[in-house]
């Protein structure tokens, strides 16, 4: 089921800003949260909402804060 729904497409830009920065593939995300990569794609775009489980084992994976994906601009998060 596609949301749209503009949160989800705000966390959807977060995260890929943030595994971009991290330079992991969208395989090696997956396999560090448990998902496949049909969802990372999805989760990317805008077009699937992240569950709140889900979100916190990204946040942990990528070693930022849960309220990364709520906030605008580059990550910046030195310190792993």
């Amino acid at each position: 089921m596609n949301s749209h729904n503009p949160v989800d497409a705000q966390i959807g830009q977060r995260l890929q800003l943030r595994r971009l920065e991290l330079a992991y593939s969208q395989d090696q995300l997956a396999a560090a949260v448990g998902t496949t990569v049909a969802n990372i794609q999805n989760w990317e775009a805008g077009e699937l909402h992240i569950e709140a489980r889900e979100l916190q084992q990204l946040a942990d994976a990528m070693k930022v804060p849960l309220d990364f994906f709520f906030k605008s601009g580059g990550a910046n998060t030195s310190g792993s």
